[in-house]
């Protein structure tokens, strides 16, 4: 009823599912079976409030964007048990569409908060992946708007006039950060990527808010090192009143680093030295942490972590490069103990090989 009212209330719907922190909304789209709604749950029991598993509502008052959420139930497929054990004792019914479903009350099923209301700033497109790990690339506005729309479908010539308002709707929303999320992992763990990339990620605003101050930021262009791997998480440190710069596609890494460094000072002249820190689900590797074998050889300096994990710097390139199993980054203990103390010394240990490393850029 509140879809086919849409023009006359002015809140079109957009095929998304919708969480919110601290007033701060996280929109999750896709295609079907993408898993919009199992890491819409999972998320809202990771801390999370829950607006919608599947079509989220919109209002546009005063060039603010607002996204609404109703107290409908959630919808679940069945293979979605194996995730969530509380479904066992729910009974599975054909819906409205033919699928046969899990259609629950999240609050009473699960426990998990509900919201009626936030504002919307990160939209993250998401994409199933055979291969297990994930990756965050940057989308275009463009290419957002496209994909929002075509998730609508064809509407009736006599509601042309709703398709104006969800134009208008989309073309808002896609002025904030919009990511495509390619993931092989189960919702568990993305939810905990997701809940990652929020707590220190910060949005772009719209032209008509206000900008607030933030610890980190997203960085958006051409990677470096010649590696494929996007790095979107990005924080300025100090390592011994030197400016460093962490470059990592793990919050894991990034809030590990960013908790045991100093911020850099705002204003610094001096360049900073790079470190690009990349976790690898790929590797292999688990805790406990291997010995590190080490090399060192006209300023370059590698250790080897295992077979497949390792740490590069080369001091006159002022950069630091890392790949690491995922299961070692999420070792806290481990990360600390053994890794961040030898990451720091082999930086320190560059910086006195290169005396000029504050000097101009060699090329």
């Amino acid at each position: 009823m509140v879809g086919l009212a849409s023009e006359a209330l002015n809140v079109p719907a957009l095929h998304c599912a919708c969480v919110e922190r601290d007033g701060m909304g996280l929109l999750l789209a896709g295609e079907s079976g993408s898993g919009k709604s199992t890491l819409s749950l999972t998320l809202a029991q990771t801390g999370f409030a829950f607006l919608s598993d599947d079509w989220t509502y919109f209002s546009l008052f005063e060039r603010r964007l607002r996204a609404w959420g109703l107290a409908t139930p959630l919808k679940l497929l069945p293979d979605a048990v194996r995730y969530f054990p509380e479904l066992r004792a729910v009974e599975a019914s054909v819906s409205l569409n033919g699928e046969r479903a899990y259609e629950v009350d999240p609050e009473l099923v699960f426990g998990v908060r509900r919201s009626l209301s936030c504002e919307p700033r990160w939209l993250v497109f998401l994409e199933r992946q055979q291969e297990p790990g994930h990756s965050f690339v940057r989308v275009a506005p463009a290419q957002a708007s496209i994909s929002l729309e075509s998730a609508l479908g064809r509407l009736p010539l006599e509601l042309s006039s709703l398709r104006k308002i969800q134009q208008a709707t989309i073309r808002s929303l896609v002025k904030r950060e919009c990511w495509l999320l390619r993931y092989g992992e189960s919702p568990q763990e993305i939810a905990q990527v997701l809940s990652g990339f929020c707590a220190v990620s910060r949005p772009s605003l719209s032209h008509d808010e206000s900008p607030r101050r933030s610890a980190y930021s997203l960085r958006t262009g051409p990677h470096l090192a010649g590696r494929l791997t996007p790095t979107p998480f990005v924080a300025d440190l100090s390592l011994g009143h030197r400016p460093v710069r962490l470059e990592t596609n793990s919050p894991f890494i990034l809030r590990w680093v960013s908790d045991a460094l100093e911020r850099a000072p705002k204003r610094s002249r001096r360049e900073a030295f790079l470190w690009r820190l990349v976790s690898d689900g790929d590797s292999g590797l688990r805790p406990p942490w291997p010995d590190f074998s080490m090399v060192s050889a006209d300023g370059l300096l590698l250790a080897n972590i295992g077979q497949r994990s390792f740490l590069a710097i080369d001091s006159e390139a002022e950069c630091a490069v890392g790949f690491l199993a995922e299961k070692l980054v999420k070792d806290t203990s481990g990360f600390k103990a053994s890794f961040l103390p030898k990451l720091c010394s082999m930086t320190m240990a560059a910086i006195r090989h290169n005396p000029s490393h504050f000097g101009p850029k060699r090329h």
